[in-house]
């Protein structure tokens, strides 16, 4: 009775020291992210943190695990809602802009992901396995909206998937990377179709 009872608080204790690390990680970068700001951010002794995470490198790719996995769950959800495949792809690209909007501070830590690559040399198979899954999640998801629009007749029906959900994807990750150093002024969801708009349609006059 008393494990059941302490276990929503050891998980509550884990998500705020994810999002204290988030913080500290998106400010100072791994290297000079200190593993006391952590603790001190969220409100914890720096013991508290080394019982969830042995190493300033477990809490890094912690981090990371859920930033994404947060961020995929909302991109999966607009991709398989309903509508025509501009419709979704507009949707997903929508949930994309918006949460890089919102979260500016948390994308200079998801940029950061060639840092994790370095660690996870230092990792096991699972580790590297269960981040691949996220690559693999959104290109799933992408592929699914594409092939259904091909079926549909929407899509033509040579269209090389690959290519244009690499096209969707980097599309995304610049945008990502862009909001870091300026401003974007135009609302999500027109960016969102003007953007679909030019992938769809090409830059022939």
């Amino acid at each position: 009775m008393g494990e059941q009872q302490a276990w929503p608080e050891q998980e509550a204790r884990r998500q705020e020291i994810l999002w204290a690390a988030a913080q500290v990680f998106a400010a100072k970068g791994f290297h000079a992210a200190r593993m006391e700001e952590v603790a001190e951010r969220a409100g914890v002794a720096k013991g508290t943190v080394y019982l969830y995470y042995p190493s300033k490198e477990a809490l890094f790719l912690a981090t990371l695990e859920a930033i994404l996995t947060q961020w995929l769950d909302q991109l999966e959800q607009a991709a398989a809602g309903p509508g025509t495949a501009r419709e979704r792809l507009c949707s997903l690209l929508e949930a994309n802009f918006t949460l890089a909007n919102r979260h500016a501070s948390l994308i200079c830590l998801a940029a950061q992901e060639s840092e994790a690559w370095s660690l996870r040399a230092q990792v096991g198979e699972a580790e590297k396995e269960r981040m691949r899954s996220f690559v693999v999640r959104l290109t799933g998801g992408i592929q699914g909206v594409l092939q259904e629009g091909i079926q549909a007749g929407e899509l033509r029906p040579d269209l090389d998937v690959e290519v244009a959900v690499a096209m969707v994807l980097g599309t995304m990750h610049a945008y990502n990377l862009r909001r870091l150093h300026q401003r974007e002024d135009l609302p999500a969801r027109e960016l969102a179709g003007r953007v679909v708009d030019l992938l769809l349609a090409g830059m022939k006059g």
